[in-house]
């Protein structure tokens, strides 16, 4: 769809367009979520949430600001400001009685290494998600339209495997499922970096399938860790790291390939090489759940 806004309208309406909809499912959502009461009688964490706001722009800037050569005063400041405000919502959030985010969450090292698999997995997803636009019609001279449809591979796999990747994390093991589905994604965002000069369209997309395969075996099995292994009361702050984690992860990802843009427009290779190795960590970090399969730790 974006591909095709771009051939036909201007930019601004890759963002218009999302007005109606967003709309909607707000209308929907305060007719149709349950309220807590008792959650309602708590003061909400406002001072947190400036702080969390705080932590996660100046942090995108921060990435973003390292583009430019000439303001490394800038940078320096915007990461000053990260650094001061996460130090200062760290404290806020285990003082206060109501905090935005209940820090006893992560003393649960399998819901703490779950957030992070997610956050650098989407990083990754981040990445190639902004460098294959750039490749497929910079180098190869696709249209917005052609280069939109050579990534629908990419969600069809997620399609096609997630709700087996679900089941298989029901009777085998989440961290077990989402690596191996780790170790796939890397295999495709090795196979989009190695791309020839001239490749035929059948072969972007057999490459992207693979990745979407990939990402669509780890999502599914990964989100359930995440959500299981929270007491109930924790459910809907699991629900917003999930979120938090998969859009930091994405504007992360854009950032770094603004930086390696800026340096040398040809680095598209080189992005999607990042991609690889930015994977290669969630891979690792993954793995390093899979001792703990038979020693779960408590939910908290």
């Amino acid at each position: 769809m974006g591909g095709t806004i771009l051939h036909t309208l201007s930019w601004q309406w890759l963002f218009a367009i999302n007005v109606l909809p967003g709309t909607l499912a707000l209308l929907l959502a305060v007719r149709a979520l349950p309220r807590d009461a008792i959650r309602m009688q708590a003061p909400f964490d406002t001072v947190g949430a400036i702080l969390s706001a705080l932590l996660l722009g100046s942090t995108i800037m921060a990435a973003n600001s390292l583009q430019n050569a000439t303001s490394q005063f800038g940078s320096l400041c915007w990461m000053a400001l990260a650094a001061l405000s996460g130090m200062a919502f760290i404290w806020q959030i285990r003082r206060t009685g109501s905090p935005l985010l209940p820090p006893s969450m992560f003393k649960n090292e399998r819901f703490t290494l779950a957030a992070f698999t997610s956050m650098v997995a989407f990083v990754s997803q981040g990445i190639t998600f902004i460098a294959l636009p750039f490749l497929f019609q910079s180098e190869y001279g696709y249209s917005p339209v052609v280069s939109a449809l050579l990534f629908t591979p990419w969600p069809l796999g997620i399609v096609l495997i997630a709700p087996h990747a679900g089941r298989w994390a029901d009777t085998i093991s989440a961290p077990a499922i989402s690596t191996l589905g780790l170790v796939i994604f890397v295999v495709g965002l090795i196979l989009l970096a190695t791309l020839p000069a001239r490749p035929s369209m059948w072969d972007i997309c057999l490459r992207s399938l693979v990745c979407g395969i990939g990402f669509g075996c780890f999502q599914s099995p990964n989100n359930r860790e995440m959500l299981s292994n929270v007491i109930r009361e924790h459910a809907s702050y699991a629900s917003g790291v999930l979120s938090i984690m998969r859009t930091f992860g994405q504007c992360l990802g854009a950032a770094a390939v603004a930086v390696l843009l800026a340096a040398d427009e040809r680095s598209i290779h080189v992005a999607l090489w990042s991609a690889a190795a930015a994977s290669a960590v969630s891979v690792v970090v993954s793995a390093s759940r899979l001792r703990k399969i038979t020693h779960p730790a408590e939910t908290g």
